[in-house]
C-alpha cells in the first residue's frame, strides 16, 4: 500500500484513502508549527514508500477521479513553489486554477468589507482558547490600519507553506464530495486563513514569525479542531459572497501582497 509524507517528519495526523495512506503533522501543536515553518516550500516535498496493508477498508470513490486530484494537488504545490510572484498572488492563482478544473465561471468580487466579514464569521463562533478570545476582540475594536500590509519575505514564506500544508490534508477529500465546487473549498480554506493571519497583522501590529506563528496554530486549533466552526466555515465560503475566490483575489490585490 503507498503511503505519503511530509519528508522528515514524524506522523501525527493519519488520513486513510481506503488503497493508500497519507501521514502528516498538526501545526497546532508548537514543535510541529515550528519544523513545518523550518523548512522553504522547495523542501516541502512528498515522499512515497511500500508498505504492509493498513486498512481493509476499499476506496470510496473512483481511482481515476482520485489519481486527478493528485495530479491537481501537485500542480497547486508547484505554484505556490514558484517564487517568480508574491506568495499572494500565487494563492490567488490556485483559486483561479481550483475554478477552472471544477468549470465553475469566475465572477467579479462585490463585496468591498472582507475584513468585516471575516471578524463577523469568528465572533459568530465557539472561541476555546482566552489567547484566541483575546486577540479576537482587539483586531475587532481596533481602527482600520492607513497604512498597507508590511509584506516581508518571512510572511511571504509562511503563506506558501501554512496553504500547502492545508492543501495535503484537505485537496483529496473532494474525491468523497458529489459536486465539482468541492475541489474549490481547501483552497479557499487556505486564503481564509492566509486573511485572518493577514488581517491580525494588519489590526494588531503582529510583525514577527512567533506572533504569526502562535496565529496559525490558533486557527487550527479553533476552526478545523471543532467540528462545529468548521462545518460552519465550509458553509460560508460555499454561499457567502464575501468568502468567493473573486473576493479573496480583490482583498489581496487590496492589501499589496499581490504583486
Amino acid at each position: 500500500m503507498p503511503c505519503a509524507k511530509l519528508a522528515g517528519c514524524s506522523p501525527r495526523i493519519t488520513q486513510d484513502y481506503g488503497d493508500f495512506i497519507e501521514f502528516d503533522i498538526s501545526p497546532a501543536c508548537p514543535e510541529a508549527a515550528r519544523l513545518l515553518f523550518s523548512l522553504t516550500p522547495k523542501q516541502w516535498q512528498l515522499t512515497e514508500r511500500r508498505s504492509p496493508a493498513m486498512t481493509e477498508e476499499p476506496p470510496e470513490y473512483a481511482a481515476a477521479n482520485m489519481r486527478r486530484l493528485q495530479e491537481q494537488r501537485q500542480a497547486l504545490f508547484f505554484r505556490l513553489q514558484d517564487d517568480s510572484a508574491s506568495a499572494c498572488a500565487q494563492l490567488s492563482a490556485c483559486l483561479t486554477l481550483a475554478e477552472q478544473w471544477a468549470g465553475v465561471s469566475q465572477e467579479p468580487a462585490a463585496v468591498p468589507c472582507m475584513e468585516e466579514a471575516v471578524l463577523s464569521f469568528l465572533r459568530s463562533c465557539e472561541v476555546l482558547t482566552s489567547d484566541w478570545k483575546q486577540m479576537l476582540e482587539q483586531a475587532a475594536n481596533a481602527p482600520e490600519p492607513e497604512d498597507l500590509l508590511a509584506y516581508t519575505p518571512a510572511l511571504d514564506q509562511e503563506i506558501r507553506l501554512f496553504t500547502m500544508d492545508m492543501l495535503y490534508r484537505y485537496y483529496l477529500r473532494a474525491a468523497y464530495a458529489e459536486t465539482p465546487e468541492a475541489e474549490i473549498l481547501p483552497v479557499q480554506m487556505a486564503a481564509f486563513a492566509v486573511c485572518i493571519v493577514l488581517l491580525y497583522s494588519r489590526r494588531l501590529g503582529f510583525h514577527t514569525a512567533e506572533q504569526r506563528l502562535r496565529i496559525w496554530q490558533l486557527f487550527v486549533k479553533e476552526i478545523e479542531y471543532d467540528g462545529d466552526n468548521l462545518e460552519e466555515l465550509e458553509w460560508q465560503l460555499e454561499t457567502n459572497a464575501a468568502f468567493s475566490p473573486a473576493a479573496f483575489r480583490a482583498y489581496f490585490a487590496s492589501l499589496g501582497g499581490v504583486q
